[in-house]
């Protein structure tokens, strides 16, 4: 499967009342009165974008950031734009490691003396989607 293109923030992992893992849709996550308004921010309108060599998070500019400041923190490299209004929250790398996409999830550290290995699957469900930690997304038509 050719993973590169862009892709839309589709499904949020999270739990239910007995603690079971559960998958709900944006709309769903965006409606939930238990969630803090903080995380909701954090998932509206997030999508990837993924090229040869990187899967680029982004996420729309937070509203009331003046473009003042979006000029500064674009002058200073600190912000990078995709669009008018989304931003480059993280890059990862990627590569096909022998048939099995991978990502580098940046994870550090040993367990029992071993080094953790930071690259990942790239996980696929039966429907399309591509599962990267707790996020499910839809490639874009």
């Amino acid at each position: 499967m050719d993973i590169r293109g862009t892709w839309n923030l589709y499904r949020l992992m999270t739990r239910d009342e007995n603690l079971n893992i559960i998958w709900k849709s944006v709309e769903e996550y965006l409606a939930d009165p238990n969630i803090d308004d903080d995380f909701k921010k954090g998932v509206d309108g997030n999508q990837l974008v993924i090229d040869d060599e990187f899967i680029n998070f982004l996420a729309k500019i937070p509203e009331g950031v003046s473009q003042e400041e979006i000029d500064e923190a674009l002058a200073s490299g600190e912000l990078k734009l995709f669009s008018d209004n989304l931003m480059l929250v993280e890059k990862k790398g990627w590569k096909d490691d022998n048939g099995v996409l991978k990502f580098d999830t940046g994870a550090k550290g040993e367990v029992m003396g071993e080094p953790i290995d930071p690259w990942s699957p790239i996980k696929f469900t039966d429907d399309g989607l591509i599962e990267l930690m707790v996020y499910r997304y839809k490639k874009a038509d």
